[in-house]
């Protein structure tokens, strides 16, 4: 399906991509108890130990877009005046912590497909979508509806083994996780996801967040997060874990991965952990 300017020029609101500085610190656990009653609710999420394998910061990677346009954005790109490219929608934002109104995958039509290369090969346990918060948009006809999950052997092949299809609901949460049926779990390190419809937008559909989520290995360590230490701000910085990553965990591991630019040393003063107390069993 094609645009014409006025469609485009509507959609600029949400189609701006914004992007972050570098990060400079991460934090590495290693998880000592798996809780397995099964995935609930994202109320209810961090109760489990599922890792997003399909995240970028994880080491996921968009492998292609079959069949799908991007919708362009109010942007573009020249050289010494000599040509202009317009900018389109950048799929990667699918696998991107952030899913402020705007920041999402936006794609001409009401349906598409996306494949990701998994940061490594492992059984798919759920899914989950994100939209933006439902209350901070005015229009939500162009969230994803009904959408369908595969598992690939390999990144181009045609061969697709089903996952299983679910529907994303504006009743709930704007964060919904979709439980894959055991029957269906196998190893995979690509995976297709195949948005079927949306909720009645013809003219186009926003992805915001696409996660793949497995069970942990004991000797898996766990990304809890990537965080930025800014010295123009106060020396007490206190950094968030994504709800979807909080588990309980024994034993954790700061990694520096850089500094404000010194070569020859580094120094940390103090690194503090807070947490909530695990009830006691009798």
């Amino acid at each position: 399906m094609r645009f014409g300017p006025g469609t485009v020029e509507r959609c600029v609101g949400l189609c701006n991509i914004c992007h972050f500085g570098c990060l400079t610190t991460g934090v590495v656990v290693k998880p000592w108890q798996f809780l397995t009653n099964g995935l609930m609710d994202w109320p209810n999420f961090g109760d489990h130990k599922e890792t997003d394998y399909a995240s970028k910061e994880a080491g996921g990677a968009i492998i292609s877009i079959p069949e799908t346009e991007p919708l362009p954005i109010n942007q573009s790109i020249s050289l010494f005046y000599l040509f202009s490219r317009q900018l389109v929608s950048q799929p990667d934002n699918i696998l991107e912590k952030s899913n402020t109104p705007g920041n999402c995958f936006a794609f001409c039509g009401s349906s598409g497909r996306i494949r990701i290369k998994l940061s490594k090969k492992v059984k798919i346990v759920a899914v989950t979508l994100d939209h933006a918060p439902f209350a901070l948009l005015d229009d939500l006809s162009h969230a994803p509806r009904d959408f369908a999950v595969y598992g690939l052997k390999l990144e181009n092949s045609d061969a697709r083994s089903s996952l299983g299809k679910f529907q994303y609901k504006l009743e709930g949460m704007h964060v919904q996780t979709f439980v894959v049926n055991p029957d269906l779990i196998f190893p995979y390190e690509f995976v297709e996801l195949e948005i079927l419809n949306n909720h009645g937008n013809e003219n186009l559909t926003c992805v915001y967040r696409f996660r793949g989520l497995s069970s942990v290995d004991d000797d898996d360590p766990v990304l809890l997060g990537t965080f930025e230490y800014k010295i123009n701000e106060d020396h007490i910085q206190t950094f968030l874990i994504d709800p979807v990553q909080i588990s309980s965990f024994e034993y954790i591991e700061l990694r520096i991965k850089n500094n404000q630019g010194n070569e020859h040393y580094t120094c940390l003063y103090r690194f503090r952990v807070h947490a909530s107390r695990l009830p006691i069993k009798n």
